[in-house]
């Protein structure tokens, strides 16, 4: 179809530079344009269904790797002053790191277990 004089290619696999391509382009007729974008047409659905495939393997890959604890919520470890609270996961929430900067201590707020 059309000559590729560079042959330079993005990460996607493109061509950089086609030379000349407006010029084979405009020398068509309709029915080889036609053709051209049936063409087109299938090697996009071919790669699309290859994609497809691929994330799907992953999609199975990354749930087995999952954790069967992941995401479950837990019950509140501190309770704030205005009544804010944290299972003591995750990153210190500003309430407590700002009563803690005050000189409190983070056990003051620790929820009694009973």
């Amino acid at each position: 179809m059309l000559a590729r004089t560079d042959t330079t290619d993005t990460p996607g696999n493109f061509p950089v530079e086609l030379t000349g391509a407006r010029n084979l382009l405009a020398q068509l007729d309709d029915a080889d344009l036609i053709t051209m974008r049936a063409e087109i047409d299938r090697m996009i659905a071919a790669r699309a269904a290859e994609l497809r495939r691929q994330l799907a393997a992953l999609g199975k890959a990354g749930s087995a790797a999952r954790s069967p604890r992941a995401g479950r919520k837990v019950p509140p470890k501190y309770r704030g002053p205005n009544g804010e609270t944290w299972a003591g996961r995750g990153a210190q929430p500003k309430w407590l790191a700002q009563l803690i900067a005050q000189g409190r201590t983070a056990d003051e707020f620790r929820i009694s277990e009973g």
